[in-house]
């Protein structure tokens, strides 16, 4: 009654995919004849569905991992409409999961779409799996802001400010004045800041303490540097951990900055820093976590609480955690087992009863509401630990004492500690950042706004309704250099899409193309040629096959060094229509 199509599951990523005809041949190359054996055999076909890894982007910082896998997607939409009476579903997992229980968590999803779906009453034909939530496709309205909520971006460099504090209507975006960086210092155009709530209480007008800017992290690329600095160079992608980074441009000092992993975006970049060092301090440095400890941490769906969890789960400590109940199915996809409701303070005899009565050895704690002190105290075991790190209506140590002599209390503010130990902080952030490139650490969720929308994100965190951390972006527009002096590559030159480019890029100001095609000129395209030449263009023809590895690297050899090649337009194809009965795998190949 069904078919279930696992097999391109072992292509390989396409880091190591040398052979990516090889990789395909595991997907669209045993779907292709499985498909034309279920239409041929007659009668009413079953259904089919079509699993991949890793191929789509679903969710914000979504990595595409599953590039050999992908083309399935493609092929599943042309059954669709080829063989409807197939009903395809293509479904795609979750890239991380790799750990047994990761896969018996997948194996149940796709069991149960199985079992659930009745050809007459569930049409979903695209899904996806993440972090055990379910992601069908659907064409929506994109959600604008209000008018009143949409600031407008100045003509010159701006940055966000508060017209007043008080209200979150009073954010607006003003102009900004550059400021050229100092011997040790580097310019950083920003890409993506990260949003906290420090920064929704400062526009409030509620912290205990006043600030002279809003945000303290961003992620950018470098633009001019002091005369001092070796380390870096104009280009190089970093994060920053400084107040003020919710501006276009900030100026800092190298101390202030790290080097950002190719794997990671911008705006995955941005949700890192304070989450990540908070929790690190706070667990490690205050709290001396050690294995097997028993971790109480409340606003677990938050940014600094995933982060947490990712940090006692990587020494071995047993992560307890508090969130509204719609959080906890990411919280669960991250391994944690014991979960409580953050709205109530029932917490606290749950954890006593799931503990038999021991209690916790840490609490990392952000909850600050009436009764949520006093109940997490007593899920504190004698001589525990108890970290606080929310900004208001915090209790005094002497509170403390006079409730439970026996637990050590600890306020931790990382700004106090990145300013009184700036080296040591970087050189965590550091650390942090290669558990990024070596994948002990992972990303975690995030909402991305533009800067544009900045008070509906502040609103949105105020109201928690985010899981994991909200990043606002910055606009990315490039403006698009044409060289002279330089070389621009076309494969497929010679055919219609070719030349038009090659038109294109001479008006544009190019002033040396290269043609690449399989065959001579025909007559009408050698007189676009003389055209193109008749305007002062040098133009080369070069007779090579693009899916030639040793003729293409022989053509880059012979480009001329004093014109440098600066682009690549990829237009070589081949176009061999034909419906998928009539498909076989070496006109696929081709």
């Amino acid at each position: 009654s069904g078919v279930v199509h696992l097999w391109s599951l072992d292509a390989p990523t396409v880091e190591h995919a040398t052979d990516l005809e090889a990789a395909a041949r595991l997907g669209c190359g045993t779907v292709l004849p499985l498909v034309q054996a279920l239409v041929r055999q007659g009668g009413q076909p079953p259904r089919l569905w079509i699993v991949t890894q890793g191929t789509q982007s679903v969710q914000p910082g979504d990595a595409i991992t599953g590039v050999a896998q992908s083309t399935l997607w493609g092929l599943g939409k042309v059954i669709a409409l080829e063989h409807p009476e197939l009903m395809p579903v293509c479904i795609d997992l979750d890239k991380t999961s790799n750990a047994t229980d990761s896969i018996a968590t997948c194996a149940q999803q796709i069991f149960v779409e199985i079992t659930s779906s009745r050809k007459e009453d569930n049409r979903e034909a695209q899904l996806a799996f993440r972090a055990g939530q379910r992601f069908v496709a659907r064409l929506g309205h994109y959600p604008q802001s209000h008018p009143s909520d949409k600031l407008t971006l100045p003509d010159t460099s701006y940055q966000l400010t508060i017209s007043k504090r008080g209200v979150l209507d009073n954010l607006q975006l003003t102009e900004l004045i550059r400021r050229r960086p100092l011997a040790n210092e580097v310019e950083v155009k920003v890409h993506a800041t990260g949003l906290n709530f420090l920064d929704v209480l400062d526009v409030l007008g509620t912290l205990p303490f006043e600030r002279n800017s809003l945000g303290g992290e961003c992620a950018g690329e470098v633009v001019a540097i002091g005369d001092e600095v070796t380390d870096y160079r104009c280009g190089d992608r970093v994060l920053v951990m400084a107040e003020g980074s919710f501006q276009q441009y900030v100026t800092v000092p190298t101390d202030k900055t790290v080097l950002i992993p190719e794997n990671l975006s911008f705006a995955a970049a941005a949700s890192i820093p304070v989450n990540f060092l908070t929790a690190y301090y706070a667990l490690h440095v205050v709290a001396q976590i050690q294995p097997g400890d028993r971790v109480l941490i409340h606003a677990a769906g938050g940014g600094t609480g995933m982060a947490a969890v990712q940090i006692a789960h990587a020494i071995g400590a047993e992560v307890y955690g508090t969130a509204s109940p719609a959080k906890w199915a990411a919280l669960q996809a991250m391994g944690v087992k014991h979960l409580y409701n953050s709205r109530t303070l029932d917490f606290a005899a749950e954890i006593l009863r799931d503990t038999d009565g021991r209690g916790v050895a840490i609490v990392l704690n952000s909850l600050t509401g009436d009764g949520f002190i006093e109940k997490s105290l007593s899920t504190l075991a004698a001589q525990g630990r108890f970290v606080e790190i929310a900004k208001r209506n915090i209790w005094t140590a002497a509170q403390f004492k006079e409730l439970r002599s026996d637990v050590t209390y600890h306020l931790f503010d990382l700004r106090t500690e990145a300013y009184q130990h700036p080296v040591e902080v970087r050189q965590t952030l550091q650390a942090i950042m290669q558990d990024f490139c070596t994948g002990k650490l992972t990303t975690i969720p995030y909402t991305a706004f533009p800067i544009e929308e900045a008070i509906p994100a502040f609103r949105y965190m105020q109201q928690a309704r985010h899981t994991g951390k909200i990043v606002l972006t910055h606009p990315t527009q490039r403006e698009l250099v044409i060289h002279k002096t330089a070389t621009y590559l076309i494969t497929g030159g010679l055919g219609g899409l070719g030349l038009e480019v090659a038109k294109w890029l001479a008006a544009q100001g190019a002033g040396h193309l290269a043609l690449m095609g399989r065959s001579q000129p025909t007559p009408a395209a050698q007189t676009q040629l003389d055209a193109l030449r008749a305007q002062g263009v040098s133009v080369t023809v070069v007779q090579a096959d693009v899916t030639d590895r040793t003729q293409v690297e022989l053509l880059l050899t012979q480009i001329d060094p004093a014109y440098p090649l600066r682009g690549i337009v990829h237009a070589a194809g081949v176009l061999d229509d034909g419906a998928l009965l009539q498909q076989n795998w070496e006109r696929f190949a081709r």
